[in-house]
């Protein structure tokens, strides 16, 4: 069954998430990124693209919350003792793990993020981070995002854990907030120059007691 769900997961990729890669996304440059046509053009692509991750995790997350309920069923009934392909035992009216091995939703969490967030095949993950930190420096040099659409990507980050061997923690920790700390580190650091350079001192001094 393992097989099968992360053929499916592969699947939404090809048709879903790959036709919709920003052109643009890998070549983020910190510092403002102009505006015009061509900034709203980054910015619908970025959305674009999120909303498509974002609607294989629900599509995905829903499955196996579907999948978990048969299973919760069966076992109630005594349809079903165990799931060798899943490595669950199934006990009375619930199922549990077995010693160390995970339920089925935290099964698929991780085909999720083996198969979509870091697929080998595809550089999902790169374009993700990049499209997300692109969307803040969008709206920072003042073009409208969708916000919602940002919030929930990142979300999904941080609902993602990574293995044991990385640490255990979220996706989110170890994949984007370091890059985002450091972007928006320099991006301040450009702004107070610039600020300086204009000599307009008060305005820089309030910024920094914010």
């Amino acid at each position: 069954m393992k097989g099968l769900i992360a053929e499916h997961l592969e699947q939404l990729a090809d048709e879903v998430i790959v036709p919709t890669f920003p052109r643009s996304s890998g070549s983020l440059n910190i510092g403002r990124m102009g505006g015009g046509a061509e900034a709203v053009e980054r910015v619908l692509e970025g959305d674009r693209f999120l909303k498509a991750v974002k609607g294989v995790w629900e599509d995905h997350t829903g499955s196996m919350r579907k999948l978990k309920d048969v299973l919760k069923y069966m076992a109630s009934h005594h349809l079903v003792s165990t799931d060798t392909t899943l490595g669950l035992t199934l006990q009375d009216k619930v199922y549990t793990a077995s010693a160390g091995v995970p339920h089925i939703y935290d099964v698929g969490l991780t085909l999720f993020l083996v198969h979509i967030i870091r697929s080998a095949k595809h550089p999902i993950h790169t374009h993700l981070i990049a499209t997300l930190l692109s969307q803040v420096q969008l709206e920072r040099d003042g073009e409208t995002i969708n916000r919602s659409t940002v919030r929930e990507c990142v979300d999904v980050l941080l609902r993602l854990h990574v293995p044991a061997r990385e640490g255990g923690g979220t996706v989110y920790l170890a994949d984007f907030e370091p890059e985002f700390l450091r972007r928006s580190g320099e991006y301040y650091r450009l702004e107070g120059d610039a600020m300086l350079e204009r000599g307009d001192a008060g305005a820089y001094l309030r910024n920094v007691s914010c």
